[in-house]
């Protein structure tokens, strides 16, 4: 009788899901900070990367020259910001 690599395996029950999985594939995880089976970093994995992603707020932005200065930059028209030239510091008036 031939003794194959696979009956001879050593099985361990995993101590974050209970399943038994073969020795040498266990992994210490830095999450769960304990040796974890092959399973419960698969699924940590899938679970940290499928996390929904919320959609920006639109924002109306609209590019704006100073008056002063001429130099361009960014307005943003619902929060009224920047108030001043970020060049020259004078008071942006938008209509």
């Amino acid at each position: 009788m031939a003794i194959t690599e696979s009956s001879n395996k050593i099985r361990i029950k995993c101590r974050q899901c209970g399943r038994v999985a073969a020795a040498d594939e266990f992994v210490i995880d830095y999450v769960y900070k304990k040796a974890v089976c092959p399973l419960c970093v698969k699924e940590r994995l899938e679970k940290q990367y499928k996390q929904p992603v919320a959609p920006e707020a639109p924002t109306e932005k609209r590019k704006t020259r100073c008056s002063k200065c001429n130099f361009e930059f960014v307005y943003n028209l619902s929060k009224g910001t920047p108030v001043r030239c970020p060049y020259c510091n004078f008071t942006i008036k938008i209509n």
